[in-house]
């Protein structure tokens, strides 16, 4: 767009990626939750503005999926709900036991909720004003070296490397979520594995490297 549409030399584009400070993400999480203590059985987090207009109702949908399958696995969502929300979150958790809505919570226990889960989803819908997004939660996730299904939109491909790292699905398909998910729970090995392979991702998304990057091009420009 800035090349094509405004004339800007390539050369003089520096994309910027999100980040966060990894070690400081990793040690609060470990502080709220020693030895990251496993739930009773497999489970999901979600962590942010616990809406539809969020993919919440499709992560909701996968959820009542896998227990149609019989595959047990808890949730946990986690952010700000609006008040006119609350009843259709009320009604879709109804049929969904091990489902928890656990409000807004300070940094270091939502962190703690993302440290005890086998894995973290984003199911943002395809919008104009989510598709690009590169989720915090997204590289917290990473840090804490969670497996990631997230939606196939540009701001998550950045953060999962599909079949290596996680899982990419369609927006707004809950079985294809549903199925992401529960490869995932469902082997042990293939969650280790993906959890590796997103602890080392996450370095690309440490600040003090994107500062550096930034820091550099600004000086070269």
């Amino acid at each position: 767009l800035l090349a094509e549409h405004y004339g800007v030399a390539a050369h003089r584009i520096v994309p910027v990626r999100q980040s966060v400070e990894l070690a400081r993400v990793r040690q609060t999480a470990l502080a709220r939750s020693p030895g990251q203590p496993d739930r009773p059985g497999p489970s999901a987090a979600f962590v942010g503005y616990v809406s539809r207009l969020r993919g919440v109702d499709t992560l909701l949908r996968a959820v009542a999926v896998l227990r149609g399958r019989g595959v047990r696995i808890d949730l946990v969502l986690v952010g700000h709900l609006k008040s006119r929300d609350r009843a259709w979150l009320d009604a879709a958790c109804a049929h969904l036991p091990g489902t928890r809505y656990a409000g807004v919570l300070p940094s270091a226990d939502a962190l703690a909720e993302m440290a005890r889960a086998t894995v973290g989803v984003l199911p943002f819908p395809d919008r104009r004003e989510t598709a690009p997004v590169q989720a915090v939660t997204g590289i917290e996730y990473l840090a804490l070296g969670k497996p990631i299904v997230a939606t196939d939109l540009p701001g998550a491909r950045a953060l999962v490397n599909q079949g290596v790292n996680g899982i990419l699905v369609p927006p707004g398909d809950a079985v294809a979520m549903a199925n992401a998910i529960a490869a995932i729970v469902t082997n042990s090995e293939l969650a280790a594995s993906m959890g590796q392979a997103s602890y080392e991702r996450a370095e690309m998304f440490d600040a003090t490297i994107v500062r550096r990057e930034v820091t550099h091009a600004l000086g070269n420009r």
